[in-house]
């Protein structure tokens, strides 16, 4: 059998595909952990609360207010709202 041709478009693909692979010096995060903790961390309302005015940029006071939206095991087509508010 004669060997494959690789064109050079493949090649450069190739070579810029190794060449991030050796430049990335730090682990690929795993998602499923990483949003394990957040849950663990912001389990509590009164921390959920906090979190919430940080990013909302307002102050509430009172955590029984919170209506706890979560999403799991979701399939997103369009848009995805992280934030839920």
């Amino acid at each position: 059998m004669p060997p494959a041709v690789i064109s050079a478009k493949e090649v450069l693909m190739r070579e810029k595909r190794k060449s991030q692979e050796q430049k990335r010096s730090y682990p690929i995060p795993n998602r499923n952990y990483k949003s394990s903790i957040f849950t663990m961390l912001f389990s509590g309302r009164k921390e959920l609360l906090e979190l919430y005015s940080a990013i909302s940029g307002k102050e509430y006071k009172d955590p029984s207010l919170l209506e706890v939206n979560t999403l799991e095991n979701a399939i997103y087509m369009a848009i995805k709202n992280d934030l839920s508010f």
